[in-house]
């Protein structure tokens, strides 16, 4: 199933106001069809998300596929959250590592290496 939402939809406004507890393919659907400041707050949402729950964030990033909206789209949306809003975190630092010693190969040590590319120039565009 492709990921999808209207973003002036009563969906997306309910996604805006429970950012915290809706599901992840949600938050995902709404981040990638948001734009400008709502999808602030869903970004730095599914950054927590990586960060408490990294497996399951990858598992869904690699389940999803090659859509219209790639999960590279939402790797980029989570690095850069935390390049922009937390200068590159220690913690985010941490999982990335633990993460590549998890999967050294495969789709999801793909879906790595996009996001720490991700955030390295999203760090650069910082500086």
């Amino acid at each position: 199933t492709a990921v999808s939402t209207d973003a002036n939809s009563d969906d997306a406004a309910y996604v805006m106001a429970h950012t915290d507890t809706v599901a992840l393919d949600r938050l995902i659907a709404f981040t990638l069809t948001a734009d400008g400041g709502p999808s602030e707050g869903a970004c730095e949402e599914l950054r927590s998300r990586f960060l408490e729950s990294p497996h399951t964030v990858l598992a869904y990033l690699v389940l999803m596929g090659d859509q219209t909206v790639s999960s590279d789209d939402i790797c980029g949306q989570i690095a850069s959250a935390d390049a922009a809003w937390h200068d590159g975190s220690e913690e985010f630092a941490q999982v990335m590592e633990s993460c590549k010693a998890d999967y050294p190969e495969g789709p999801a040590a793909e879906l790595l290496s996009k996001m720490e590319t991700a955030h390295e120039a999203s760090l650069e565009r910082n500086k």
